[in-house]
């Protein structure tokens, strides 16, 4: 998450200088990849470690399991009794990436709606200043 505030800021100085909803839509959108990436390799991982400890047949259940774990959705299929515990920690680490990676997009929303909103009150300042 630090890496991603670190590129939409350097992203920020190369491309927004004369800031335009275009370019901050855009760093919204590559912050926002950048975010969904994260996620994948950490879910990537745990399955990596199930598939290391032959907790399932093969690595695409492996996956299934990690992703439907890390969103809380819930699994059919069971860890073996030895790493039971990790389901819930896959849970947990699952609810806290994605509570900390909602509060950096939503710090990048917000200072994009308000630049936005900035922006609208000057032409209206300079709208109304012709009139």
């Amino acid at each position: 998450m630090i890496l991603t505030l670190h590129s939409s800021n350097a992203f920020k100085e190369r491309f927004g200088r004369t800031p335009s909803f275009v370019s901050g839509m855009s760093n919204l959108i590559l912050a926002s990849w950048m975010i969904t990436l994260v996620h994948i390799v950490e879910v990537m991982m745990w399955s990596g470690f199930f598939q290391w400890k032959h907790c399932f047949p093969n690595f695409s259940t492996a996956a299934y399991f990690s992703f439907l774990e890390y969103t809380t959705v819930g699994s059919q299929f069971n860890l073996p009794l030895k790493w039971r515990l990790l389901e819930g920690m896959i849970a947990t680490a699952g609810l806290l990436a994605f509570a900390w990676s909602t509060g950096v997009l939503m710090t990048l929303a917000t200072a994009f709606q308000e630049q936005q909103l900035r922006l609208l009150r000057e032409r209206r300042a300079r709208s109304h200043a012709k009139s």
